[in-house]
């Protein structure tokens, strides 16, 4: 039913289209990103490099995904030019694109190759061609979309594409689409420009069908009155806006000033620019993604900039990363970035570090293309966005990500490029719970792990308590007694420990690792289904923001794919596809070079940290990340020592393939051996660059 019914192949080196029936994958795989992911690690080699033609570039789309239940997403899954030893990249990406790819009938595309010069796929229902795009390359991602829409003659044509730091094939350049949606981290853009595929456009006109109507409509009234009626679920910040959070989030031991993990003490923000302000001014609304009741991008529109919207990250990383309270730089910022299709988190992060560099004197003016690298430095922030996007002068050192550019930095540049699985580390400090879903989750310094929901989101509900208070009267002891209840109540349900959200062991000096592993991997567990499923992973108990979510996510989706394929599913049955899917794709990344050492924190992180709240002391060292470790692995059914899946849990779920090929391998020394049998070249274990 609300299957599309085919998988798309496109091998753009041969021009060659076929499709095959989703039923072929849906026994073993489900849907989604699990399809995706399992034909890249079938069919490309461990050995083979991002920008390789050999690599292949998946949209995946699950079966909820353009039917009423809201939040429809698609998931890129490619392998990553900037995560380390090339492993598998996972961005999700929402919008309309999306459900316009099942609507045309699609529930994957898969693209494979390299053209012989720039392309774009057009999908019109069954009608699909590979376009010249000569005309194309060279235009920004919002110039893109209208010539494509110009093209078809059609507005309602759905654009992801491009620009000019894709085409360049920079390691952080995302996908784009509309003003909001973006396949942003870990530089899925930059395998598109490897491809010289400078956009997919799709106009689907079928639509879908739900087996069961009425039964699906009972399930989203359920859905809908158990989550958006709730005053700290989404759809209230949607409303005080999203954006504003970041105001909450400056003062209370979140974000770092530019960027350095020794000091979460941010200055007061002047009130005239506060982001509250910002938005009053220039927010025109909200928006979301297709059939989404959140709404939960705020859009703005700047006289002389640009409109586009945002979330509560980009300004907060854009703002404090620089040393600036600064609205205006930071739209700007963004608006360029998008416009040259370059991921905001990487690259902001990546130019704060070099203002750190100048700042120490690893770099000076000379070594920027005459631009001082000053904190707070309008020119040299934009400047660097253009260089960067186009890979001119020290803008070229910058593209290939943090740990590539120390190299050739040289000096003490290593030394101050935090970062996790060679991905730019975001702006903002994580708790036990969220260091650990930071360095084993899926990608690097993602939120795909992310139990900050009940950790660092508490605080931030307080501060939402105190401004926006939906319980009036309450002292600042009475919010905070309720705040933690709620934390208490939310970690039970996910992970049936009460405590697992606590911040300290007994002592209130040691920071609490109890119970984080079995907290990471229920949030962690419950992302990967939304993803299978096709719909936002903000939508699930996962999302950081239902702190009062206390729905039975599992059966929940299991309601909803029942009514909407006339198949009956359980939620046994989907925590069996949601972890041969996960174990899966780290299988393939063991493959790819993977080790226990990569998953680490910064340095910086292990040292004292200055706090409002707690004052400067140690929290996190690498004897408690090392045993959240072990007690991940052991729960994630992987070897304790080495993290690698265990032979005999990927048997039980059929990765026999996977299973024989690892056991090739020796991680007794830290690194891959080649064993008898093993296929291909070595697999290194080392950090390396990613070329074209």
């Amino acid at each position: 039913m609300s299957r599309a019914g085919k998988v798309l192949h496109v091998d753009l080196t041969e021009r060659k289209i076929e499709k095959e029936p989703t039923s072929s994958y849906v026994k073993k795989w489900f849907g989604g990103d699990a399809i995706g992911s399992a034909i890249v690690c079938n069919e490309v080699s461990p050995q083979a490099k991002a920008y390789d033609p050999e690599n292949i570039l998946t949209f995946n789309m699950g079966p909820l995904c353009g039917t009423s239940r809201g939040g429809s997403k698609s998931t890129v899954i490619t392998r990553s030019p900037l995560l380390v030893h090339n492993m598998l990249l996972t961005s999700g990406m929402g919008g309309q694109f999306p459900s316009e790819t099942k609507f045309a009938g699609y529930d994957n595309i898969i693209i494979k190759g390299r053209a012989d010069g720039p392309v774009y796929l057009l999908i019109n229902d069954d009608r699909v061609e590979i376009k010249d795009a000569a005309h194309l390359w060279g235009l920004d991602t919002y110039k893109t979309q209208s010539a494509i829409k110009a093209e078809t003659k059609d507005p309602d044509t759905q654009v992801a594409c491009i620009g000019p730091a894709g085409e360049n094939q920079v390691a952080y350049g995302l996908i784009y689409h509309d003003i909001n949606a973006t396949a942003g981290r870990q530089g899925a853009g930059g395998v598109m420009g490897s491809k010289n595929l400078k956009a997919v456009a799709v106009r689907g006109t079928k639509g879908l069908k739900v087996a069961d109507p009425q039964k699906y409509l009972e399930r989203w009234n359920q859905y809908f009155a158990a989550t958006f009626p709730e005053p700290l679920t989404p759809d209230h910040w949607s409303r005080t806006s999203m954006v504003d959070a970041a105001d909450l989030e400056t003062p209370i031991d979140i974000f770092m000033w530019g960027g350095d993990a020794s000091n979460l003490v941010c200055p007061p923000i002047p009130e005239e620019k506060t982001l509250a302000a910002f938005t009053r001014k220039y927010a025109v609304g909200n928006s979301g993604c297709a059939f989404c009741p959140e709404q939960c991008y705020v859009r703005i529109n700047v006289p002389g900039v640009g409109a586009g919207a945002a979330l509560c990250a980009m300004p907060g990383e854009w703002q404090t990363r620089f040393k600036t309270y600064d609205p205006d730089l930071w739209w700007r910022c963004a608006i360029l970035a998008n416009k040259l299709g370059l991921d905001c988190s990487s690259t902001c992060n990546i130019i704060s570090w070099t203002m750190k560099l100048y700042e120490e004197g690893v770099i000076t003016a000379k070594d920027s293309d005459g631009i001082p690298m000053e904190w707070g430095s309008r020119e040299a922030v934009l400047a660097m966005i253009e260089k960067i996007a186009r890979k001119e002068g020290f803008g070229a050192v910058l593209a290939d990500g943090i740990l590539p550019a120390s190299r050739k930095i040289g000096k003490s540049a290593r030394r101050y490029a935090r970062q996790v699985k060679g991905v730019e580390y975001l702006n903002y400090w994580m708790w036990a719970g969220g260091s650990l879903g930071m360095i084993v989750g899926p990608g690097g310094t993602g939120t795909q792990i992310d139990p900050s929901g009940v950790e660092n989101a508490g605080n931030i509900i307080e501060s939402i308590l105190e401004l926006h208070p939906p319980f009036p009267g309450m002292t600042k002891e009475q919010v905070h007694q309720t705040v933690d209840g709620l934390r208490s109540a939310k970690s039970a349900h996910m992970s049936g420990d009460s405590d697992a959200w606590k911040l300290f062991e007994e002592d209130g000096q040691t920071m609490r690792t109890t119970g984080k592993a079995l907290l990471d991997i229920a949030y962690e567990n419950q992302t990967k289904l939304a993803d299978l499923a096709g719909v936002c992973d903000q939508s699930s108990n996962a999302g950081p923001r239902f702190l009062t979510a206390l729905r039975d996510f599992w059966q929940e989706i299991a309601d909803f794919l029942t009514a909407d394929l006339g198949v009956e599913y359980t939620p046994d049955m989907l925590k069996e596809v949601v972890n041969r899917a996960r174990l899966q794709e780290r299988s393939y990344d063991y493959l790819c070079g993977l080790r226990r050492e990569d998953e680490t924190m910064p340095e910086d992180f292990f040292k004292p940290m200055k706090t409002r709240q707690f004052g400067t002391r140690v929290f996190l060292t690498r004897e408690l990340q090392e045993k959240m470790k072990n007690e991940y692995y052991e729960l994630r059914g992987c070897d304790p020592v080495a993290g690698v899946p265990r032979r005999e849990v990927l048997e039980k779920l059929g990765l026999n393939d996977l299973a024989d090929k690892l056991s090739n391998l020796d991680f007794t020394a830290g690194t891959a051996v080649e064993g008898d049998g093993a296929s291909g070249g070595p697999i290194s274990s080392s950090v390396g660059e990613q070329r074209s």
